[in-house]
């Protein structure tokens, strides 16, 4: 599933709120205490994906960490070309769904965004759905056409996103909301499966069948006794509609709430959730909640820069992170300093550096291997 994080800056001029928007100043970046864990590099199996600039995507694959490309990018004397607006994957067929933006034409009638998929040796490049516009909210030709966040199931070939963005003001957050569509890749057909959902990572349950989304819930309709009530999420429980995840069922329709709370995670074994709920304007934390919607347990993730990304199968978490202590540190642009990926045991607290540094607003996947 595609992830991407809030990143709060910690300077003078703060945050707009629980979406991340980046302030444009220079933060201290944070560090946090090592050592690492090396250790844990072999319990990884899978592939991480990510969008690079002009329209590439790289894997780089673990154990090991070999970097390959899947999809080159535009050279740099090409004025033409299409880029990646967001990526998920890989599945179990080793496909990646990526939504390319076709922006940047010679001609702005022939502007486009086309969903397609690519194997992860980078054959089999296939176009899916094609619409007219770009696909970015605020670009000429574009109306908020996809979010920010695909999901392409690990399993039957299901990709989920959300369209028709409107946006939608909370206390200290502008959200967008709009209609969650699955496109079924086998038929090439999309199928609207609800609407008023907030623009937040989507998470396929291991059977792909189901699927979590986000949808602002009046907090008078909370059922009693509701994870994250009385604990995490102190920022949006002040709203008056908090965003709360939901289970939608593709098989029979029906969407079910699960808990407060938003950036839903699937456990690989699809007993669990992990869920983010802002504390503050710069802070989020992490509940382990079942399946049942009625237990769940807080978690610290060393070093989290706001941005799970993924829960694979030996219970390692993926995790957008500061550096730790001593690394070097960079910026991708004016105040928005770069990040790392990390893998965290949220049981022993261990963790280790995959990827030393990272644009946070890139677009970034991983696909546990079988």
């Amino acid at each position: 599933m595609n992830r991407r994080p809030f990143l709060a800056a910690r300077c003078s001029l703060g945050t707009l709120a629980a979406l991340g928007v980046l302030a444009a100043c220079s933060p201290k970046v944070p560090t946090v205490p090592g050592p690492e864990t090396p250790e844990l590099l072999t319990r990884l199996r899978g592939h991480l994906v990510m969008a690079q600039p002009r329209g590439g995507i790289v894997r780089v694959s673990f154990p090991g960490g070999a970097t390959a490309v899947v999809r080159a990018a535009a050279g740099s004397e090409a004025t033409a070309f299409a880029t990646v607006h967001s990526l998920s994957g890989p599945d179990e067929e080793g496909r990646i769904a990526y939504v390319e933006d076709h922006f940047f034409t010679a001609e702005e009638k022939d502007r486009k965004h086309q969903l397609k998929t690519i194997q992860l040796d980078g054959s089999k490049d296939t176009v899916h759905i094609e619409r007219a516009g770009s696909p970015l909210a605020g670009a000429a030709g574009g109306k908020g056409r996809i979010g920010r966040y695909l999901a392409l199931s690990p399993r039957g070939g299901k990709v989920a996103f959300v369209t028709g963005l409107e946006g939608r003001q909370m206390p200290d957050a502008l959200l967008q909301e709009g209609t969650l569509e699955v496109v079924d890749l086998a038929t090439a057909t999309s199928k609207v499966v609800a609407e008023h959902v907030v623009d937040q990572p989507l998470a396929w349950l291991p059977d792909g069948k189901r699927l979590l989304h986000v949808v602002l819930l009046a907090k008078t309709a909370l059922p009693a006794g509701s994870v994250g009530q009385q604990g995490p999420g102190t920022l949006e429980l002040a709203w008056e509609q908090v965003p709360a995840v939901h289970v939608l069922d593709l098989e029979t329709g029906t969407s079910s709430y699960l808990c407060v709370g938003s950036r839903p995670i699937a456990a690989a074994d699809g007993k669990s959730v992990w869920v983010g709920a802002w504390q503050s304007r710069a802070k989020l934390t992490w509940v382990n909640v079942g399946m049942d919607g009625k237990h769940g347990k807080l978690t610290t993730i060393p070093g989290d820069a706001n941005g799970l990304i993924a829960a694979e199968p030996t219970g390692l978490l993926l995790d957008w992170a500061w550096p730790t202590a001593g690394a070097q540190s960079g910026m991708a642009g004016e105040g928005t300093p770069m990040l790392c990926i990390k893998a965290v045991d949220p049981g022993t607290q261990q963790f280790v550096t995959l990827l030393p540094q990272i644009d946070p607003r890139s677009s970034l996947s991983f696909g546990a291997s079988r």
